[in-house]
């Protein structure tokens, strides 16, 4: 399992205080305000109900507590449509041999569970759910042709909030297809290049 192997990675000596369980995250088995933070690494997309997810969390998090999110928010221009198109997408052989599922066999993202959530349904859910601050950024990989990497590798090495501005006023050829994310916030950063996706990082406070 990858649990053990990043908390002795991370913690070393003490990673035994980590305590793996398996559970629902619609109905989480602690008392209310009783966790400092909470971190989500490309699971709640699985919600089918991420209002009620977020409220959950919201639930066990202390006063001034916080969520971080390692996910994935795609553009708010975005249709149910557009959506229903993503969920729908079949995975390709590679995802197929990871997952256990035969090649000729149709296993679509819908099927693992997967749903699709714009930024501003993120939003409402953290907003709704009671939090006080919302904040979201998309940390994008330095890719495309030469000119391209140099300019992005250049912004790069800007501070986060000056990226952000930045960024604004720079146009850039979005791939065809898609799997995009919101590119409110973009952050170009040099360690993503040999991770397989970019991501949005959303943070919340109680």
């Amino acid at each position: 399992m990858l649990a053990p192997k990043v908390s002795a990675y991370i913690l070393g000596d003490q990673h035994d205080k980590v305590v793996g369980v398996v559970g629902d995250f619609d109905a989480i088995g602690l008392p209310d305000g009783s966790v400092d933070f909470v971190v989500d690494y490309f699971s709640l997309h699985h919600s089918s109900d991420i209002k009620k997810t977020i409220g959950e969390l919201y639930r066990v998090l202390k006063k001034g507590g916080c969520i971080v999110c390692f996910d994935k928010a795609r553009p708010d221009s975005y249709t149910e449509k557009d959506l229903e198109e993503l969920v729908d997408s079949e995975y390709g052989p590679a995802d197929k041999k990871r997952s256990g599922v035969p090649l000729d066999q149709r296993f679509t993202r819908r099927m693992n569970g997967e749903k699709e959530y714009r930024l501003k349904d993120w939003r409402a859910a953290f907003v709704e759910a009671g939090f006080s601050r919302f904040e979201h950024a998309h940390f994008a990989k330095i890719v495309g042709g030469n000119v391209s990497k140099i300019i992005k590798r250049g912004i790069s090495m800007l501070p986060p909030k000056l990226q952000m501005v930045v960024n604004r006023y720079i146009p850039y050829t979005e791939p065809n297809h898609k799997f995009l994310l919101s590119r409110q916030n973009k952050i170009f950063f040099k360690g993503l290049d040999r991770f397989p996706k970019e991501f949005s990082l959303m943070m919340a406070w109680k």
